[in-house]
């Protein structure tokens, strides 16, 4: 197995990326040039240039490969930024086709260390005979095609989903922070496996911190539940539909 490394500042990048002074510019050039087994170490920085299309949403990332992907400052020094959609009305929360996520997790053993996920977004509501199912509505800031893909250390924070999982949707999650994230359903998480996390301060129409997740010894804080509802805590503020293990429940 290789490392390939990623500074946004390196002199002359050039794979295979094998050394600081040959760093990809970009975390999707490094996956690119990467095979199973192999790690990719990401200096500290802004990382919010590219995109991938992929099912119909544009993507900071896409890893779609058996491959570790590690800051080596950590979450506060290393942050991966999406993109709201600019063209649409407020209310969408910047969900739209111009919209892009944060990080696509393709591969089922594909893991994801130390970063802020920050500012991605997915596609706004379907149109006419559109399925709302869809991968481009849900998980703005990280979508993971399988619950074995792996994101821990991270800070999923702004993130927005027009369906489910505003920061995360899939996935399993170790000691992360979800905060100040929205979605439609879950907007800290849906569908995910939390294990020594935080969410706090998301807000969703159901589970503004989480939806259909199984939660462990997380912290969880000061979430919404906006369903302009008779009883929106009917509603989940906190988490809906979710298993919830040792821990904290506050408002």
């Amino acid at each position: 197995a290789r490392t390939l490394h990623v500074d946004a500042h390196s002199p002359r990048p050039q794979p295979p990326y094998a050394t600081l002074a040959t760093a990809a510019h970009t975390l999707q050039d490094a996956v690119n040039a990467a095979a199973d087994g192999d790690t990719v170490q990401v200096q500290p920085g802004r990382y919010d240039q590219g995109g991938v299309l992929r099912d119909g949403q544009l993507n900071r990332v896409v890893v779609d490969k058996a491959i570790t992907i590690r800051s080596t400052g950590g979450a506060e020094l290393t942050l991966l930024a999406g993109a709201r959609d600019p063209s649409v009305p407020p209310e969408k929360r910047g969900c739209g086709p111009q919209a892009v996520r944060g990080v696509y997790l393709a591969h089922p053993q594909a893991r994801l260390i130390g970063f802020r996920i920050t500012g991605g977004a997915t596609l706004g509501p379907p149109g006419e005979d559109d399925p709302w199912e869809k991968t481009g509505r849900m998980g703005g800031g990280v979508y993971a095609a399988a619950n074995s893909a792996v994101i821990r250390q991270c800070i999923l924070d702004s993130n927005a989903a027009s369906f489910d999982g505003g920061g995360l949707y899939g996935g399993t999650a170790r000691q992360c922070t979800l905060s100040g994230n929205w979605a439609g359903n879950g907007g800290g998480a849906a569908g995910a496996d939390l294990t020594d996390c935080r969410l706090a301060h998301n807000t969703a129409y159901s589970g503004g911190g989480a939806y259909e997740c199984a939660l462990r010894r997380c912290e969880i804080r000061d979430n919404v539940a906006d369903c302009e509802c008779e009883d929106p805590d009917s509603y989940g503020g906190g988490v809906a539909y979710s298993q919830v293990e040792d821990s904290g429940l506050h408002h």
